[in-house]
C-alpha cells in the first residue's frame, strides 16, 4: 500500500465520526472492521491519528500531571486558532513558492556552486544530518537516510559536472570570442542542468541560508562600485553612455568628445580612467554569473523578503499544529521519556514536517505531520527511555502488549493469560514470553543497590570472571618491564624487529614481509637481524631472569 494511500485512508476513517470529540477503543475496532480497513494499518496508528486531531480514545489512560510550567503552555496552545483548510494550502503554497525561488539563487553563481558542492562533501562525511541537509517531502519510513545520502551524493556528483563545465566556459571566452548570444546560451544550458539536479535534492533552507552570504557580499561590492561610478559621472556632468563612449573611442576621436564636453586631458584621462575601474567590476560580475548581472542583482534584492515571508508561514502552521504534538505524546508518557521531552522531540518533528509538506498530495498537513511526531517519539523512547538501548519494534510491540492487556482485563474482570493475549495479537504463545522476556531481563549495569545515595551499583559487586588477579596483573606488570630492559639491550633495529616480530608494542605479531616494508629492507635481510637478536636474548644471563616468571 502506497504511503499516500495510507494517510487517505486514515483521513477518511476520521472523517466518519463525524464531529464527535470521544470514542471507544472497541468501537475503533469495529469501525476498522466495517470500513475494510487495510492490515498495512494498525491499531496504534488510528489510535494516534485520532488523538492528534483531539478525539478522546476512552479506555486508554492518558493522565497528565499539569504543574504550573507545563499548565502555562497548555494554554498557550490552547489559545492558538485551527487554521482553515484553505489557509492552510495558501501558507504552504507560498513557502513552496518562496524555497523554490531562493533555490534558483544558487546555480547562478559559480561561487554559489563550490559553496553547495562543499556543503555536499561535508554531508557525505558526515558532518551534516540528512534531515537538516533536504526536505524532500516523504515520510521517515518511506526511504532510508542512508539511500537518501547516497541518491544526494551521486546528484552532487552531477552538478560537479556541469560546474566544471562552467569554469571552462569562462576560460575559454577570455581565448576567444565566441560570441555574446552563444556565450549566454551555453551559460543558460549549464545553468538549467544543475538547476535540475538542485530541485530534485530540494535543499532545505538552512543549506540555503549557509549560501546567501555569498550573494550579500556581491550585491555589496557591486552597489558601491555602482554609486561611486555614478557619484562620478554626475559631479563630470555626463551620462554612463557617454563615458564609455570616451572610454571606447580612439585618439583623434576623444579630441572631438573633449571639446563637446569642455574637457581637459587630465579630466578625459579621469573619466577613462573611472570607467575602466568599473567596468572591470561589471565583466568580472558577468564573468562568475551564470545569468546577466541586472537580472542577478534583482534577485538577490528579494533575498530578505522571501525569508521573512516563509518564516512567518512556517511560524503559522507550526503554531496551529502545536496541539497535534501534544495529543500524541500523551499516547507515549510513562515509557522512560519525560512528558515534555517527548514534546520537544514532537515539536522538532512538527518543523520538519511542515518544511516537507507538499500540498499538492492531497491530504492535510496534520495527516502528514502524525507520521513525523510519531516516529520521533517512537525513537526518543527507544533511545532515551532506557538506560540499555531497546530497538523500536520491541518499544512499538510493548505498547501494542499493554493495550490488549488492558482491553482484556477489562473484559474478562481478570488478569488475561499470555495464551488469550497472543489470540489478540496474532501471534504465539511462545513469541509473546520471548519478547516478554527481552523485555524484564533488560537490567543496567549503574542501577543502585540501596536508596542511599552512596549506594553502590551492580557494576561495583558482580564479580569479573574473566579478569585476572591482581597478584597475576602485578606480575604481567613486572615481567613486561624486564622484558623492555632486556630489549634495551640490543641495538634499535633489533629490538624494534623482535617488538613487530611478537607483537610486544600493540599485540599485533607482524610477518617477515611487513617488517620489511616498514624498514625498507628485503624479507631474507629482516630474518637474519631476527636471528642475530634471538641469539643475544639466548644469553644464559638474560635467560634467568626470565625464567623467574615463567616459573611462577
Amino acid at each position: 500500500m502506497e504511503n499516500e494511500e495510507k494517510l487517505l485512508v486514515l483521513e477518511h476513517f476520521a472523517e466518519q465520526l463525524g464531529k464527535k470529540q470521544s470514542i471507544t477503543m472497541e468501537n475503533i475496532q469495529e469501525l476498522m472492521k466495517s470500513q475494510n480497513i487495510p492490515d498495512e494499518i494498525e491499531y496504534d496508528e488510528i489510535s494516534d491519528y485520532l488523538a492528534a486531531l483531539g478525539v478522546t480514545v476512552i479506555g486508554e489512560s492518558k493522565q497528565i500531571k499539569r504543574d504550573n510550567p507545563l499548565s502555562m503552555y497548555f494554554n498557550d496552545i490552547g489559545n492558538v486558532k485551527i487554521l482553515e483548510k484553505e489557509k492552510e494550502i495558501e501558507l504552504a503554497y507560498k513557502m513552496k513558492k518562496d524555497i523554490e525561488e531562493l533555490r534558483k539563487l544558487i546555480p547562478t553563481l559559480t561561487l554559489s556552486i563550490k559553496k553547495f558542492l562543499i556543503t555536499g562533501i561535508r554531508l557525505e562525511k558526515g558532518e551534516i544530518p540528512i534531515d537538516d541537509f533536504s526536505i524532500s517531502s516523504f515520510r521517515p519510513n518511506d526511504i532510508t537516510p542512508t539511500e537518501h545520502r547516497a541518491d544526494i551524493i551521486l546528484a552532487m556528483r552531477r552538478i560537479e559536472t556541469y560546474y566544471k563545465k562552467a569554469l571552462n566556459l569562462i576560460r575559454s571566452s577570455r581565448k576567444a570570442s565566441i560570441g555574446e548570444k552563444t556565450y549566454w546560451e551555453r551559460k543558460s544550458y549549464i545553468l538549467s542542468h544543475i538547476q535540475e539536479e538542485i530541485d530534485n535534492i530540494n535543499p532545505s533552507l538552512r543549506i540555503i541560508e549557509g549560501i546567501l552570504p555569498i550573494f550579500r557580499r556581491l550585491e555589496k561590492y557591486w552597489t558601491n562600485a555602482r554609486k561611486r561610478f555614478d557619484n562620478f559621472i554626475k559631479l563630470a556632468g555626463i551620462t554612463e553612455e557617454d563615458a564609455e563612449k570616451i572610454f571606447k573611442a580612439d585618439k583623434s576621436e576623444r579630441k572631438k568628445l573633449s571639446r563637446k564636453f569642455k574637457f581637459t586631458d587630465e579630466a578625459l584621462n579621469g573619466v577613462v580612467k573611472e570607467y575602466r575601474k568599473f567596468n572591470h567590476i561589471r565583466s568580472r560580475i558577468e564573468e562568475i554569473s551564470l545569468v546577466p548581472p541586472h537580472i542577478l542583482m534583482k534577485k538577490i534584492e528579494e533575498i530578505p523578503e522571501l525569508i521573512d515571508e516563509y518564516e512567518n508561514c512556517r511560524e503559522q502552521l507550526v503554531k496551529a499544529n502545536v496541539r497535534l504534538v501534544v495529543n500524541i505524546a500523551r499516547n507515549y508518557m510513562n515509557q522512560g521519556v519525560d512528558f515534555l521531552d517527548l514534546i520537544q522531540e514532537g515539536n522538532h518533528a512538527l518543523l520538519k514536517a511542515v518544511e516537507r509538506f507538499d500540498p499538492d498530495k492531497g491530504f492535510k498537513l496534520a495527516t502528514y505531520a502524525i507520521w513525523w511526531i510519531r516516529q520521533a517519539m517512537i525513537r526518543a523512547i527507544a533511545e532515551q527511555g532506557q538506560t540499555i538501548r531497546l530497538p523500536s519494534y520491541l518499544i512499538q510491540w510493548a505498547r501494542k502488549y499493554s493495550r490488549v492487556y488492558q482491553q482484556l482485563s477489562q473484559k474478562l474482570g481478570r488478569e488475561p493469560t499470555n495464551a488469550e493475549i497472543s489470540l489478540e495479537l496474532d501471534s504465539s504463545e511462545k513469541e509473546v514470553e520471548k519478547l516478554l522476556q527481552a523485555l524484564q531481563s533488560q537490567t543496567s549495569l549503574d542501577r543502585k543497590i540501596g536508596q542511599d545515595e552512596g549506594s553502590r551499583t551492580l557494576e561495583e559487586v558482580i564479580e569479573d570472571s574473566k579478569s585476572e588477579t591482581p597478584s597475576l596483573m602485578a606480575t604481567l606488570a613486572m615481567l613486561q618491564q624486564e622484558v623492555q630492559s632486556i630489549l634495551a639491550s640490543l641495538s634499535p633495529r633489533e629490538a624494534k624487529v623482535i617488538s613487530l616480530r611478537f607483537g610486544l608494542e600493540d599485540n599485533y605479531p607482524r610477518t617477515l614481509e611487513e617488517i620489511g616494508q616498514i624498514f625498507g629492507l628485503s624479507r631474507e635481510r629482516i630474518r637474519q637481524i631476527e636471528a642475530r637478536a634471538l641469539a643475544k636474548l639466548r644469553h644464559p644471563t638474560r635467560l634467568r631472569i626470565l625464567e623467574t616468571f615463567l616459573k611462577e
